[in-house]
């Protein structure tokens, strides 16, 4: 598709959801916006430290497989982020090697102060 038609894709979704009155509006937009495609996502491309492959969790309403995974940072080795890599029962990606992923969504636990991310990998 040509990038003008996505741009006016993108002002035309944007336009129908901000005026549909609800107290979650700007949840809703950046979330429709997100799924066409609309909004940048996030990479992140380091080391794979640790993985474990095979867990399962239910998220909203339906089982999915991923893997927990450490990686360290490229840009600073000595910062590592824990993320959960979904619909993957195991990674092609060795530890040690290489490995890029999107993130999906940002999870805080208040607790600990941690934050985790849910992602997918990348091709």
């Amino acid at each position: 598709m040509p990038e003008r038609a996505v741009d006016f894709r993108c002002r035309l979704f944007y336009y129908v959801f901000s005026i549909q009155p609800s107290s979650a509006k700007p949840r809703r937009v950046r979330t429709k916006l997100f799924r066409e495609g609309c909004l940048p996502t996030v990479k992140r491309t380091g080391t794979l430290l640790a993985k474990e492959p095979g867990l399962r969790a239910i998220i909203a309403g339906e089982e999915h497989p991923y893997v927990r995974c450490i990686i360290a940072d490229l840009n600073d080795p000595t910062r590592h982020f824990e993320c959960r890599v979904l619909d993957k029962d195991d990674l092609p990606v060795a530890v040690g090697e290489p490995v890029t992923v999107e993130i999906i969504r940002a999870i805080t636990d208040r607790r600990s102060g941690q934050v985790r991310f849910d992602c997918r990998l990348t091709q």
